[in-house]
């Protein structure tokens, strides 16, 4: 319904503003996401991403692309806001503050204006209504593995970004596997968080949510419960790093394109709202940071 009023109304700009969610309390900050494949989403959301820091404090968060639904359906620039983290109990507290709400009302009124006069001087290009065919990321690289070990892919335990910490984990199972059989393991093992004294964090749940799975070609399907959706359910950022904690690990260690995520089956689908799984994934590197644990 928002996405059919946006489009109807032939909108300059779309600001679609939430608040986060992740199941461990050490995350907060404001930031803002956009749809790569339309620049000046890019500047929009970097504008007031700017803004967001300077009026309201410390925050390393940076703008991100993400595929969020609003984002991708709509056809002018646009932007999606987390304004904070309710999962974060100062920030929770903050956020019911009506002071603070002003004050992130005027952040974010200001970071729009600033990219709105950037439109209008020339400092950018202008939206011409047209979209890149594609989204391009750097490749999925990292140092060859050894037989017998995978990188799994966790949430890294700071407070800084949106990011994953790549974890090496000894599985000598893995020597005499391959493909599918491989997959299984991963997907295992990933289930079962990081490892004992790690301080990484998991971004899926246990459990017997995984209903099948299987490979084709370069492409790995796999196809989840809709109960997943129930228990990662609470803001866009749970939703992406659970996503890509998939795509990611399977990716790397298997060799693959790409990932497609059914739900219950069905194409299309989306785990927790934010995010329609309309299209094969492609793993994001970018989400990744150096370090290995």
């Amino acid at each position: 319904h928002r996405v059919k009023m946006a489009n109807d109304s032939k909108a300059d700009l779309l600001l679609s503003i939430h608040v986060n969610s992740f199941p461990q309390s050490i995350w907060s900050g404001a930031q803002c996401f956009y749809d790569s494949k339309i620049p000046e989403s890019k500047l929009l959301a970097e504008s007031i991403q700017r803004s967001l820091v300077e009026k309201l404090g410390p925050n390393r968060r940076k703008a991100k692309s993400a595929d969020y639904m609003i984002l991708k359906a709509t056809t002018m620039p646009s932007a999606t806001v987390e304004v904070g983290f309710i999962s974060n109990p100062r920030e929770e507290e903050a956020l019911v503050d009506e002071g603070y709400r002003e004050r992130l009302a005027e952040a974010i009124f200001c970071g729009t204006a600033e990219y709105l006069t950037q439109q209008v001087t020339g400092n950018h290009p202008v939206f011409t209504g047209k979209k890149l065919t594609s989204k391009v990321y750097p490749d999925l690289s990292f140092s060859p593995l050894s037989p017998g070990t995978a990188c799994l892919y966790f949430a890294a335990p700071n407070n800084e970004d949106l990011e994953f910490c790549p974890e090496i984990r000894e599985l000598p199972q893995l020597k005499e596997e391959k493909g599918l059989s491989k997959g299984k393991i991963l997907l295992q093992e990933l289930l079962k968080g990081p490892g004992e004294g790690s301080a990484l964090l998991p971004c899926l749940p246990s459990g017997d949510w995984i209903r099948g799975f299987r490979l084709m070609g370069e492409t790995a399907v796999i196809d989840v419960s809709s109960e997943l959706g129930k228990i990662i359910n609470g803001g866009g950022a749970s939703e992406l790093m659970a996503i890509y904690s998939l795509v990611n690990t399977l990716a790397l260690n298997l060799e693959l394109k790409e990932v497609s995520i059914l739900v219950d089956g069905e194409k299309g689908s989306t785990l927790g709202g934010h995010f329609m799984l309309d299209e094969p994934l492609q793993p994001r590197p970018d989400l990744s940071s150096t370090g290995v644990r």
